[in-house]
Protein backbone atom coordinates (compact mmCIF):
# COMPACT_ATOMS: atom_id res chain seq x y z
CA UNK A 1 0.00 0.00 0.00
CA UNK A 2 1.33 3.55 -0.86
CA UNK A 3 -0.04 6.71 0.11
CA UNK A 4 -0.69 9.78 -2.40
CA UNK A 5 -1.52 12.95 -0.66
CA UNK A 6 -4.22 15.52 -2.61
CA UNK A 7 -6.84 18.00 -2.06
CA UNK A 8 -9.42 17.91 -4.57
CA UNK A 9 -8.76 20.79 -7.27
CA UNK A 10 -12.09 22.63 -6.67
CA UNK A 11 -13.87 24.28 -4.01
CA UNK A 12 -17.21 22.77 -2.49
CA UNK A 13 -19.55 25.74 -4.08
CA UNK A 14 -23.47 25.26 -4.02
CA UNK A 15 -24.64 26.29 -7.64
CA UNK A 16 -27.52 28.17 -5.72
CA UNK A 17 -25.62 29.90 -3.46
CA UNK A 18 -23.35 32.47 -2.76
CA UNK A 19 -21.61 30.96 0.18
CA UNK A 20 -18.79 28.59 -0.50
CA UNK A 21 -17.28 25.76 1.58
CA UNK A 22 -13.62 24.43 1.96
CA UNK A 23 -12.84 21.49 -0.75
CA UNK A 24 -12.05 18.69 0.99
CA UNK A 25 -8.59 17.03 1.15
CA UNK A 26 -8.08 13.53 0.09
CA UNK A 27 -5.57 10.68 0.63
CA UNK A 28 -4.98 8.92 -1.90
CA UNK A 29 -4.49 5.43 -1.34
CA UNK A 30 -2.31 2.53 -3.56
CA UNK A 31 -3.71 -0.98 -2.38
CA UNK A 32 -2.50 -3.29 -5.77
CA UNK A 33 -0.97 -5.83 -4.36
CA UNK A 34 3.33 -6.75 -5.45
CA UNK A 35 3.34 -8.64 -8.36
CA UNK A 36 0.01 -8.53 -9.86
CA UNK A 37 -0.56 -7.10 -13.06
CA UNK A 38 -3.46 -4.87 -12.34
CA UNK A 39 -6.32 -4.46 -9.46
CA UNK A 40 -9.45 -2.73 -9.56
CA UNK A 41 -12.24 -2.07 -6.28
CA UNK A 42 -15.93 -2.34 -8.14
CA UNK A 43 -17.89 -2.13 -4.75
CA UNK A 44 -17.81 -1.29 -1.00
CA UNK A 45 -19.96 -1.57 1.98
CA UNK A 46 -20.83 0.57 4.77
CA UNK A 47 -18.23 -0.01 7.03
CA UNK A 48 -15.54 0.79 4.44
CA UNK A 49 -14.81 -2.89 3.34
CA UNK A 50 -14.08 -3.11 -0.14
CA UNK A 51 -14.41 -5.70 -3.07
CA UNK A 52 -13.20 -6.18 -7.00
CA UNK A 53 -10.60 -8.14 -8.71
CA UNK A 54 -6.59 -8.76 -9.24
CA UNK A 55 -5.02 -9.82 -12.33
CA UNK A 56 -1.82 -12.15 -12.48
CA UNK A 57 -0.09 -14.13 -14.97
CA UNK A 58 -3.85 -14.64 -17.00
CA UNK A 59 -6.16 -15.24 -14.45
CA UNK A 60 -8.35 -12.53 -13.06
CA UNK A 61 -9.38 -13.44 -9.16
CA UNK A 62 -12.15 -11.90 -6.99
CA UNK A 63 -10.64 -9.68 -4.23
CA UNK A 64 -11.56 -8.11 -0.74
CA UNK A 65 -9.83 -5.27 0.93
CA UNK A 66 -10.64 -4.61 4.71
CA UNK A 67 -9.42 -1.04 4.31
CA UNK A 68 -7.03 0.60 2.67
CA UNK A 69 -3.81 -0.42 5.35
CA UNK A 70 -4.46 -4.29 4.67
CA UNK A 71 -3.89 -6.56 1.88
CA UNK A 72 -6.26 -7.79 -0.79
CA UNK A 73 -7.74 -11.56 0.20
CA UNK A 74 -8.52 -13.34 -3.01
CA UNK A 75 -11.39 -14.90 -2.81
CA UNK A 76 -12.41 -18.47 -4.49
CA UNK A 77 -13.64 -19.39 -7.36
CA UNK A 78 -15.56 -21.96 -10.02
CA UNK A 79 -12.30 -23.46 -11.36
CA UNK A 80 -11.87 -21.40 -14.63
CA UNK A 81 -9.21 -18.37 -14.84
CA UNK A 82 -11.67 -15.60 -14.31
CA UNK A 83 -13.99 -14.39 -11.29
CA UNK A 84 -14.81 -10.75 -10.30
CA UNK A 85 -16.52 -9.65 -7.32
CA UNK A 86 -18.57 -6.58 -7.81
CA UNK A 87 -20.54 -5.77 -4.44
CA UNK A 88 -20.62 -6.51 -0.78
CA UNK A 89 -23.53 -5.53 1.72
CA UNK A 90 -22.86 -4.52 5.42
CA UNK A 91 -23.23 -8.39 6.58
CA UNK A 92 -20.17 -8.62 4.34
CA UNK A 93 -21.54 -10.36 1.67
CA UNK A 94 -19.94 -10.51 -1.28
CA UNK A 95 -21.36 -11.18 -5.36
CA UNK A 96 -20.08 -10.98 -8.78
CA UNK A 97 -19.33 -13.30 -11.65
CA UNK A 98 -17.06 -16.03 -12.41
CA UNK A 99 -16.16 -18.93 -15.24
CA UNK A 100 -16.81 -22.37 -15.55
CA UNK A 101 -16.81 -24.40 -18.84
CA UNK A 102 -16.34 -21.36 -20.39
CA UNK A 103 -19.69 -19.86 -19.66
CA UNK A 104 -20.10 -16.71 -16.88
CA UNK A 105 -22.23 -17.64 -13.69
CA UNK A 106 -23.74 -15.53 -10.93
CA UNK A 107 -21.16 -15.86 -8.05
CA UNK A 108 -22.41 -15.69 -4.38
CA UNK A 109 -19.47 -15.45 -1.25
CA UNK A 110 -20.84 -15.73 2.13
CA UNK A 111 -18.05 -13.91 3.59
CA UNK A 112 -14.57 -13.35 1.94
CA UNK A 113 -13.26 -16.35 3.51
CA UNK A 114 -16.21 -18.81 1.99
CA UNK A 115 -16.11 -20.65 -0.56
CA UNK A 116 -17.86 -19.23 -3.85
CA UNK A 117 -21.79 -20.98 -4.35
CA UNK A 118 -22.98 -20.30 -7.80
CA UNK A 119 -26.14 -18.75 -7.60
CA UNK A 120 -29.28 -20.83 -9.47
CA UNK A 121 -29.78 -19.34 -13.06
CA UNK A 122 -31.99 -20.86 -15.67
CA UNK A 123 -29.32 -23.10 -17.65
CA UNK A 124 -27.10 -20.41 -19.38
CA UNK A 125 -24.89 -17.55 -18.59
CA UNK A 126 -25.97 -15.47 -15.41
CA UNK A 127 -24.33 -12.45 -13.61
CA UNK A 128 -24.50 -11.01 -10.16
CA UNK A 129 -24.41 -7.25 -10.22
CA UNK A 130 -25.54 -6.06 -6.76
CA UNK A 131 -26.64 -6.87 -3.54
CA UNK A 132 -28.39 -5.14 -0.78
CA UNK A 133 -28.13 -5.24 3.61
CA UNK A 134 -31.28 -7.95 3.51
CA UNK A 135 -29.43 -10.38 1.17
CA UNK A 136 -31.24 -9.10 -2.27
CA UNK A 137 -29.28 -9.37 -5.43
CA UNK A 138 -30.20 -8.24 -9.13
CA UNK A 139 -28.21 -9.45 -12.25
CA UNK A 140 -28.81 -10.23 -15.35
CA UNK A 141 -29.47 -14.03 -16.66
CA UNK A 142 -29.70 -15.91 -20.09
CA UNK A 143 -32.44 -17.12 -21.75
CA UNK A 144 -32.63 -19.34 -25.18
CA UNK A 145 -30.44 -20.16 -28.09
CA UNK A 146 -29.94 -16.66 -28.59
CA UNK A 147 -28.25 -16.69 -24.95
CA UNK A 148 -29.93 -13.32 -24.48
CA UNK A 149 -29.79 -11.47 -21.26
CA UNK A 150 -33.06 -10.48 -19.14
CA UNK A 151 -32.93 -8.63 -15.51
CA UNK A 152 -32.96 -10.75 -12.78
CA UNK A 153 -33.80 -10.91 -9.16
CA UNK A 154 -32.76 -13.54 -5.91
CA UNK A 155 -34.41 -12.92 -2.92
CA UNK A 156 -31.50 -14.37 -1.52
CA UNK A 157 -28.65 -16.57 -2.15
CA UNK A 158 -29.88 -19.84 -1.79
CA UNK A 159 -33.49 -19.00 -4.16
CA UNK A 160 -34.29 -19.07 -7.56
CA UNK A 161 -34.01 -16.03 -9.66
CA UNK A 162 -36.88 -14.30 -10.87
CA UNK A 163 -37.35 -12.37 -13.85
CA UNK A 164 -37.99 -8.83 -13.36
CA UNK A 165 -40.83 -7.07 -16.01
CA UNK A 166 -39.57 -6.24 -18.72
CA UNK A 167 -41.05 -3.88 -22.45
CA UNK A 168 -41.16 -7.03 -24.30
CA UNK A 169 -37.57 -7.19 -24.69
CA UNK A 170 -34.12 -7.50 -23.20
CA UNK A 171 -32.38 -5.85 -20.61
CA UNK A 172 -30.46 -5.56 -17.62
CA UNK A 173 -30.40 -4.34 -13.62
CA UNK A 174 -27.58 -1.88 -12.48
CA UNK A 175 -28.56 -1.87 -8.45
CA UNK A 176 -30.78 -2.11 -5.64
CA UNK A 177 -30.92 -0.10 -2.51
CA UNK A 178 -31.72 -1.16 1.23
CA UNK A 179 -35.47 -0.75 0.29
CA UNK A 180 -35.62 -2.99 -2.95
CA UNK A 181 -35.79 -0.36 -5.69
CA UNK A 182 -33.69 -1.25 -8.71
CA UNK A 183 -32.50 0.04 -11.63
CA UNK A 184 -31.41 -0.96 -14.92
CA UNK A 185 -31.90 -0.35 -18.80
CA UNK A 186 -34.55 -2.36 -21.00
CA UNK A 187 -34.59 -2.22 -25.10
CA UNK A 188 -38.07 -2.65 -26.43
CA UNK A 189 -39.70 -4.73 -28.87
CA UNK A 190 -38.01 -1.90 -31.95
CA UNK A 191 -34.69 -2.37 -29.68
CA UNK A 192 -34.80 0.84 -28.16
CA UNK A 193 -32.81 1.05 -24.99
CA UNK A 194 -34.30 3.27 -22.31
CA UNK A 195 -33.20 3.68 -18.53
CA UNK A 196 -35.60 2.06 -16.12
CA UNK A 197 -36.09 1.62 -12.55
CA UNK A 198 -38.70 -0.83 -10.33
CA UNK A 199 -40.39 0.22 -7.60
CA UNK A 200 -40.06 -3.24 -6.10
CA UNK A 201 -38.91 -6.73 -7.89
CA UNK A 202 -42.57 -7.14 -8.47
CA UNK A 203 -43.53 -3.87 -9.68
CA UNK A 204 -43.54 -3.01 -13.84
CA UNK A 205 -40.81 -0.95 -14.93
CA UNK A 206 -40.74 2.85 -15.51
CA UNK A 207 -39.06 4.67 -17.09
CA UNK A 208 -36.15 7.90 -16.50
CA UNK A 209 -36.84 10.81 -18.07
CA UNK A 210 -35.10 14.09 -19.39
CA UNK A 211 -32.37 12.00 -21.17
CA UNK A 212 -32.02 10.55 -24.37
CA UNK A 213 -32.26 6.48 -25.60
CA UNK A 214 -29.15 4.32 -24.91
CA UNK A 215 -28.70 6.49 -21.55
CA UNK A 216 -28.53 4.14 -18.41
CA UNK A 217 -28.86 4.40 -14.15
CA UNK A 218 -25.50 3.71 -12.40
CA UNK A 219 -26.57 3.92 -8.48
CA UNK A 220 -29.08 4.20 -6.17
CA UNK A 221 -29.00 5.37 -2.88
CA UNK A 222 -31.69 4.50 -0.31
CA UNK A 223 -33.36 8.21 -0.52
CA UNK A 224 -34.19 6.47 -4.04
CA UNK A 225 -31.84 9.16 -5.75
CA UNK A 226 -30.27 7.88 -8.97
CA UNK A 227 -27.52 9.03 -11.18
CA UNK A 228 -26.55 7.60 -14.21
CA UNK A 229 -25.17 8.71 -17.86
CA UNK A 230 -26.69 10.60 -20.58
CA UNK A 231 -25.67 9.05 -24.03
CA UNK A 232 -24.60 12.37 -26.03
CA UNK A 233 -24.03 12.40 -29.85
CA UNK A 234 -21.38 11.38 -31.87
CA UNK A 235 -20.48 8.95 -28.59
CA UNK A 236 -20.00 9.33 -24.99
CA UNK A 237 -21.81 10.48 -22.11
CA UNK A 238 -22.55 13.15 -19.71
CA UNK A 239 -23.17 13.01 -15.67
CA UNK A 240 -27.03 13.02 -14.37
CA UNK A 241 -29.06 13.23 -11.65
CA UNK A 242 -32.69 11.96 -11.01
CA UNK A 243 -33.81 13.21 -8.18
CA UNK A 244 -36.78 10.77 -6.40
CA UNK A 245 -40.07 13.24 -5.12
CA UNK A 246 -42.45 11.98 -2.89
CA UNK A 247 -45.18 14.33 -3.60
CA UNK A 248 -45.24 13.00 -7.08
CA UNK A 249 -44.69 9.31 -6.31
CA UNK A 250 -41.94 9.52 -9.48
CA UNK A 251 -38.83 10.50 -10.64
CA UNK A 252 -38.47 14.43 -11.38
CA UNK A 253 -36.26 14.53 -15.01
CA UNK A 254 -32.37 14.45 -15.42
CA UNK A 255 -29.95 17.10 -13.67
CA UNK A 256 -27.16 17.50 -16.06
CA UNK A 257 -24.01 17.22 -12.49
CA UNK A 258 -21.16 19.38 -14.91
CA UNK A 259 -17.89 17.67 -15.61
CA UNK A 260 -14.34 19.07 -15.97
CA UNK A 261 -14.10 17.45 -19.28
CA UNK A 262 -13.83 20.74 -21.81
CA UNK A 263 -17.03 19.12 -23.82
CA UNK A 264 -19.06 18.26 -20.63
CA UNK A 265 -18.47 14.62 -21.03
CA UNK A 266 -18.38 11.92 -17.87
CA UNK A 267 -20.03 8.93 -16.04
CA UNK A 268 -21.10 9.12 -12.66
CA UNK A 269 -20.73 5.25 -10.25
CA UNK A 270 -22.51 5.91 -7.33
CA UNK A 271 -24.57 7.95 -5.22
CA UNK A 272 -24.20 7.91 -1.32
CA UNK A 273 -27.26 8.46 1.21
CA UNK A 274 -25.39 12.32 2.25
CA UNK A 275 -25.64 13.01 -1.79
CA UNK A 276 -22.11 12.35 -2.68
CA UNK A 277 -21.29 11.21 -6.17
CA UNK A 278 -18.09 9.58 -7.75
CA UNK A 279 -17.16 8.72 -10.39
CA UNK A 280 -15.37 10.45 -13.77
CA UNK A 281 -14.82 13.37 -16.15
CA UNK A 282 -14.06 12.42 -19.67
CA UNK A 283 -13.62 9.52 -21.88
CA UNK A 284 -12.85 5.84 -20.02
CA UNK A 285 -9.29 5.70 -21.08
CA UNK A 286 -8.37 9.39 -20.10
CA UNK A 287 -10.53 9.31 -16.86
CA UNK A 288 -10.14 11.97 -14.38
CA UNK A 289 -11.39 11.01 -10.96
CA UNK A 290 -14.35 13.09 -10.03
CA UNK A 291 -16.82 14.03 -7.13
CA UNK A 292 -19.99 15.95 -6.93
CA UNK A 293 -22.47 16.43 -4.43
CA UNK A 294 -25.94 17.53 -4.29
CA UNK A 295 -28.10 17.91 -1.41
CA UNK A 296 -32.34 18.23 -1.47
CA UNK A 297 -33.74 21.51 0.23
CA UNK A 298 -37.38 22.37 0.59
CA UNK A 299 -38.46 25.00 -1.93
CA UNK A 300 -41.86 26.60 -0.48
CA UNK A 301 -42.78 22.84 0.64
CA UNK A 302 -41.39 21.23 -2.31
CA UNK A 303 -37.92 19.48 -2.50
CA UNK A 304 -35.46 20.98 -4.54
CA UNK A 305 -31.98 20.23 -5.75
CA UNK A 306 -28.38 21.56 -5.12
CA UNK A 307 -25.40 21.03 -7.09
CA UNK A 308 -22.29 21.73 -6.25
CA UNK A 309 -19.47 21.90 -9.19
CA UNK A 310 -17.45 18.16 -9.53
CA UNK A 311 -13.89 18.44 -7.96
CA UNK A 312 -10.99 16.41 -9.01
CA UNK A 313 -9.36 13.98 -7.06
CA UNK A 314 -5.50 13.20 -7.48
CA UNK A 315 -5.08 9.33 -9.25
CA UNK A 316 -1.65 7.68 -9.11
CA UNK A 317 -0.07 9.54 -12.04
CA UNK A 318 -1.54 7.05 -14.90
CA UNK A 319 -3.23 8.18 -17.59
CA UNK A 320 -6.71 7.60 -16.03
CA UNK A 321 -8.38 7.68 -12.65
CA UNK A 322 -12.12 5.84 -12.29
CA UNK A 323 -14.09 5.62 -8.64
CA UNK A 324 -16.61 3.38 -8.38
CA UNK A 325 -17.80 3.42 -4.83
CA UNK A 326 -18.50 6.05 -1.99
CA UNK A 327 -19.52 5.12 1.65
CA UNK A 328 -21.85 7.10 3.50
CA UNK A 329 -18.62 8.03 5.30
CA UNK A 330 -17.24 9.35 2.48
CA UNK A 331 -14.68 7.01 1.89
CA UNK A 332 -13.93 6.01 -2.18
CA UNK A 333 -12.70 3.22 -4.06
CA UNK A 334 -11.73 2.42 -7.84
CA UNK A 335 -8.66 2.16 -10.01
CA UNK A 336 -6.18 4.54 -11.26
CA UNK A 337 -3.48 4.08 -13.79
CA UNK A 338 0.01 4.58 -12.61
CA UNK A 339 2.68 5.95 -14.76
CA UNK A 340 3.60 2.63 -15.73
CA UNK A 341 0.40 2.34 -17.35
CA UNK A 342 -1.36 -0.50 -15.23
CA UNK A 343 -4.79 0.18 -13.48
CA UNK A 344 -4.21 -0.07 -9.52
CA UNK A 345 -7.11 -0.80 -7.05
CA UNK A 346 -7.41 2.62 -5.56
CA UNK A 347 -9.16 4.02 -2.08
CA UNK A 348 -9.81 7.97 -1.58
CA UNK A 349 -10.31 8.90 2.14
CA UNK A 350 -10.91 12.63 3.78
CA UNK A 351 -8.75 13.43 6.16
Amino acid sequence: MRLHRSAALAAAVFAVCAGVAAAPEYATYDVHPAGSDSSQIFGMNTVGEAVGSIARGGVTRAAYWSGPDAAPVELGGLGDTLTRAFDINGAGEIVGIGTTAGAFRAIHWQRFDAAPVQLADLGLSARANAINDRGEIVGNVAIGTANTLFPAYWPHADAAPALLATFGGTGGTTDINNRGRIIGTLRDSSNLSQPVFWGDPTAEPRVLTGVNPSSSPTGINDRGHIVGRNAVPPGGFEPVFWQWSPADGDYRPAVGLGSLAPDGRGEPAEISDVGEIVGWSGPVSAAQATAWRVRTVSDRGEPAVMTEPPAALAGLGGAFARPQAVTNAGAIGGESATLAGPAHATFWLTH
